[in-house]
């Protein structure tokens, strides 16, 4: 069973490095809009905590590096593994529980990234980028379910 989780995270990661990378829209201000997170969310679902919450950082982090936003790789990563333990720990129990995590994952997505962008970029960059990243998590956990 542990070859199997293992074999299925790495392709958790490299499916969502490979979206995240090449299948993205450029923001106005800083970053990328993408549906990465589709299979941060499904292998949330599909996996136990550990390699769930692997698959998802590195997969996450090595797009960012591919992407050349080296200084988002900490972040990111930190940010898709708490997302995928939020849909781990409470949203394997039943439809409304994963509805529920997908909604508290999401606005972890975006809470992450507005604190790390008010610190490096300011509160206007990071305020303006708040609806994007609601918006990216919403339509990836819509697909995820």
């Amino acid at each position: 069973m542990k070859l199997k989780n293992l074999i299925l995270a790495a392709m958790f990661a490299a499916l969502t490095f490979v979206v995240t990378a090449f299948v993205k829209i450029p923001l106005p201000s800083v970053g990328y809009v993408h549906l990465g997170d589709v299979f941060v969310f499904v292998a949330a679902v599909v996996l136990p905590l550990p390699y769930a919450v692997c698959a998802a950082a590195l997969g996450s982090a090595l797009a960012d590096l591919a992407a050349s936003y080296v200084d988002y790789m900490l972040v990111t990563a930190l940010v898709k593994a708490a997302m995928a333990a939020i849909v781990c720990l409470l949203g394997k129990s039943g439809k409304w529980k994963l509805v529920i995590s997908l909604v508290i994952a999401t606005i972890t997505l975006a809470a992450g990234y507005y604190v790390f962008e008010w610190v490096k970029y300011g509160f206007a960059v990071s305020v303006a980028n708040v609806p994007f990243n609601l918006l990216q998590g919403a339509v990836c956990a819509i697909v995820a379910f």
